[in-house]
């Protein structure tokens, strides 16, 4: 991401020192200068970040619009700059944008006085000169319909699923590079100590599924080991204890969870099945307690072990759906929240919920498996904690993930931890889903995940 961050600086840099001082030479002669429009349009930046609004994901989608009136009324066009870096191939909307505006503007006779700083509508309207009105308002407006168009084309057919944080920390990098500077390696939230560290928190939308399964991983990983002083849970994102000291969340919620534990260092991953910095975050607690700099704590209370079903079972044998054709992710969410509805666990408007959730970002959570469920304001929708279970053999394409094993989960407690994590136990490699899709049947399945095997 560095060096698309140092094209876009490096063009900033030569409008700035070679446009504007030809412009204003040009305007003392004629009146006006379209080469003071060519990087002060506000349209081409503005056009992208309406495209994310449409067609982005998740914490992207809903930043895009605050970034866009910032971008426009505020004239800092560096705050589109991240959007370009999470997927590099739109910056062909911006630049083909401004071609096509230019273009316009030249047409019509459009240009302004003197520079636009900042290049905002507002100093673009103040700037033109008596009579240039309908030009350049023509040309911002071609400029950010053209741009839209094709930054939205591109999202939607050839857009990644990225990190806002981190290409903004890309952003950071680059423009301290441009002036010579030096700033230490990107990091998300407080600086903790290693050795300090006493509470982790896996946090997600719900709490009840992805961060569940984290939080069973890496508390595995810590007692293989040896690594006992450490508690390890898991809570929503709006529920973050304030006594942690590192959480580790999905990348689209790591401003949210930044905002939430202040005094925290925040880990953003892509999924939480088998994410590689779990085994560099064991690794960095284990060389800190090595190094025998700090006393030995107590050992922290062991994380609650969900209490053994009693009467009704969570997984029930006809939950098991087996071999399932490859459908939409969408439609084996509702595949899911049906076989919920159908069997008492949730009213029928927690699929849509489901769906809500999805559409935040992706319940897919890494080797080839999928938990759909409910944000968490559809909690109160659960009747009863469940789990439903459904495999697809050829796999589903999941925005870009491949999901062979499909757990649905409606959760009012803890009930399910144990569920999940079986599953972490047995799915834990998409060579271990792949294996156990195509040879385990309902019956094992059954056995298995609700302990009995």
């Amino acid at each position: 991401l560095v060096e698309p961050a140092k094209v876009l600086f490096l063009n900033n840099a030569i409008n700035h020192g070679v446009f504007t001082p030809i412009g204003t030479a040009e305007a003392l002669e004629a009146g006006k200068s379209i080469l003071f429009m060519i990087e002060s349009n506000p349209g081409p930046g503005l056009g992208l970040l309406l495209a994310y609004c449409v067609a982005g994901k998740g914490e992207t989608r809903s930043s895009a619009g605050a970034a866009a009136v910032i971008q426009f009324v505020g004239g800092i066009h560096e705050i589109y700059f991240p959007y370009v870096l999470m997927n590099p191939i739109v910056i062909l909307g911006p630049m083909i944008g401004n071609i096509v505006g230019i273009f316009t503007l030249s047409m019509l006779g459009g240009g302004l006085a003197a520079a636009a700083s900042p290049g905002s509508i507002i100093a673009e309207m103040l700037m033109t000169p008596k009579g240039g009105y309908f030009a350049n308002i023509a040309g911002i407006t071609v400029a950010a319909v053209v741009s839209f168009l094709i930054s939205a084309f591109l999202l939607k057919f050839f857009g990644k699923d990225a990190s806002l944080a981190e290409a903004q920390a890309q952003v950071a990098a680059s423009k301290a590079a441009s002036k010579g500077q030096t700033i230490p390696a990107a990091s998300t939230g407080a600086s903790v100590a290693a050795k300090d560290v006493r509470k982790i928190v896996f946090a997600c939308d719900a709490g009840m599924g992805s961060s569940a399964m984290g939080a069973t991983m890496v508390r595995n990983k810590l007692k293989d080991a040896g690594i006992t002083d450490i508690e390890v849970i898991h809570h929503p994102v709006s529920e973050i204890p304030g006594d942690c000291q590192i959480v580790v969340t999905h990348h689209e919620l790591s401003g949210r969870a930044a905002e939430r534990a202040p005094q925290a260092r925040i880990i953003p991953i892509k999924n939480f099945m088998g994410a590689p910095e779990y085994d560099t975050l064991v690794k960095e607690l284990l060389d800190a307690r090595k190094g025998g700099s700090a006393p030995a704590p107590e050992a922290a209370p062991a994380a609650k072990e969900a209490p053994a079903a009693s009467g009704d079972t969570l997984l029930e044998e006809k939950n098991i759906v087996l071999g399932c054709a490859p459908v939409t992710p969408e439609e084996a969410i509702r595949a899911c929240g049906r076989l919920m509805v159908d069997s008492g666990y949730v009213d029928e408007a927690y699929i849509q919920g489901m769906l809500d959730r999805e559409a935040s970002f992706s319940v897919a959570i890494g080797s080839h498996v999928a938990i759909p469920h409910g944000t968490n304001d559809v909690k109160p929708l659960i009747k009863r904690t469940g789990v439903v279970v459904m495999t697809y053999p050829d796999g589903i394409d999941w925005n870009g993930d491949r999901v062979k094993l499909v757990v649905g989960i409606a959760a009012k407690g803890d009930e399910h931890l144990e569920i999940l994590g079986r599953i972490v136990g047995i799915a834990s490699t998409d060579e271990d889903t792949d294996k156990l899709v195509a040879s385990a049947g309902a019956g094992e399945l059954f056995k298995k995940l609700n302990g009995l095997a």
